[in-house]
């Protein structure tokens, strides 16, 4: 009986893709998957925000989200793009490429190790303790962590979307437990805070990468790489600095200008809008191997037609979550009801979800031109709105910046990808 459903419901997929104009069969295999996992992530993610908010201040929490955001600058000077790189190299085959990219994701940690590092020192120097040994641990755990999450790129490259769900729903499931109990038994400890929070990402990353590479041992030991997507990575990251630096910027000013408590209500507006946001991350997870394949052109009208259909979902998305956010918020986070009107305006640059599609496409096909004048152009307007939003209009200005940022790259990249090469 489970053969014949199957077997029916394979035929069905078949029939309905002339009218769906998608390989049915392929996106429903891959993205039950990945969207397990990202359902099951957020899931996890929203158990955590509820016991940050019940058992933590938000000075604490404030100040925990101030040290994870100056981190994230530090990843800025890694080879962020490298994994893109990956990805469409074993899509294409090119399995050789994992030895050369963990070796030059190594070789270039130190900038990241370097950064961290010196905030410490810094940090120290002035008597803040806390800020001191906090940033002496990013600097060890981080860069390892950034090294050996390239598993998930091998993973996704050769479509073995089952390993890497399994792999992410257990790294999510320990990190779950060890940062829920350091939360629950340390409430005002931002140090243990985290080293939980990176010591636990960093053990999985390890793991799973090792285990990755003996399953694939054969064709990950091989040298069979091309030159020209290591320099591709390089450019993905050069491109992606700026842009991390816009991610961090708005979180950074919110406590220097406004202070950690200010940073806490800004971090819980934008929580929820931005994991529904991620939720949608395996779209372009599952579209990459298959539009690495396909040519540019052939490509495009598909794209369009799913970009448009992305952004009516997350338009009716939006409207239930600004219907629904008041009773969300007095059920699950009664200490952060003030800031439900922020978080209700910001749901509405959820249609960025369609940039998964627009931006991978993007990446897929190594448009390096127009991903330097979106990776460019987009984060600096966000920066600069910014710093000025937030100096004269407080929460409100971070918010708007924000909202700017995901739908000007929606915008661009969905310009690039229509206009003709």
């Amino acid at each position: 009986m489970y053969i014949s459903f199957k077997t029916a419901g394979k035929r069905l997929l078949k029939r309905l893709e002339p009218y769906a104009k998608t390989d049915l069969s392929y996106f429903t295999k891959s993205s039950f998957w990945l969207n397990l996992t990202s359902i099951f992530g957020a899931f996890l993610s929203f158990l955590l925000s509820i016991l940050f908010a019940h058992y933590v201040s938000k000075d604490t929490y404030g100040t925990y989200r101030f040290i994870l955001s100056v981190a994230g600058l530090a990843s800025a000077f890694s080879l962020t793009g490298m994994n893109v790189a990956v990805m469409r190299s074993v899509a294409q085959g090119f399995d050789g490429i994992f030895k050369r990219a963990m070796f030059e994701q190594i070789k270039w940690s130190w900038p990241q190790f370097l950064f961290s590092f010196v905030a410490g020192l810094y940090y120290f120097f002035y008597g803040n303790t806390v800020f001191g040994i906090a940033f002496f641990i990013v600097s060890i755990l981080a860069p390892i962590s950034t090294v050996s999450n390239t598993y998930a790129a091998i993973l996704i490259g050769k479509k073995d979307f089952r390993t890497s769900s399994w792999y992410s729903i257990y790294s999510n499931l320990v990190y779950f437990i060890g940062l829920a109990s350091v939360i629950i038994g340390a409430p005002s400890s931002v140090i243990l805070m985290i080293l939980g929070y990176y010591f636990l990402n960093t053990g999985a990353n390890v793991y799973f990468c090792l285990r990755t590479y003996r399953k694939y041992n054969q064709n990950l030991s091989t040298n069979d790489y091309r030159t020209e997507d290591i320099t591709y990575a390089k450019h993905l990251s050069l491109m992606n600095t700026v842009s991390i630096l816009a991610t961090q910027a708005d979180s950074i000013l919110v406590y220097y200008l406004l202070g950690p408590v200010s940073l806490a209500l800004y971090s819980f507006a934008t929580l929820l809008p931005e994991r529904i946001r991620t939720m949608f991350g395996f779209i372009g997870s599952a579209a990459f191997p298959k539009i690495a394949e396909r040519n540019f052109e052939s490509m495009r009208p598909t794209a369009n037609r799913k970009i448009w259909q992305l952004i009516i979902l997350a338009l009716l998305i939006s409207v239930i979550y600004i219907i629904l956010a008041p009773t969300f918020f007095r059920w699950f986070y009664p200490q952060y009801q003030n800031v439900v009107i922020y978080s209700q305006i910001f749901s509405l640059s959820l249609v960025a979800i369609a940039t998964n599609i627009s931006l991978t496409a993007l990446q897929a096909h190594r448009k390096q031109k127009e991903l330097y004048i979106i990776s460019f152009g987009v984060p600096i307007a966000k920066i600069a709105l910014s710093a000025a939003g937030i100096f004269y209009l407080g929460i409100w200005g971070a918010i708007i910046a924000k909202m700017t940022h995901h739908i000007l790259l929606l915008v661009l990249s969905s310009f690039y990808l229509r206009k003709k090469s």
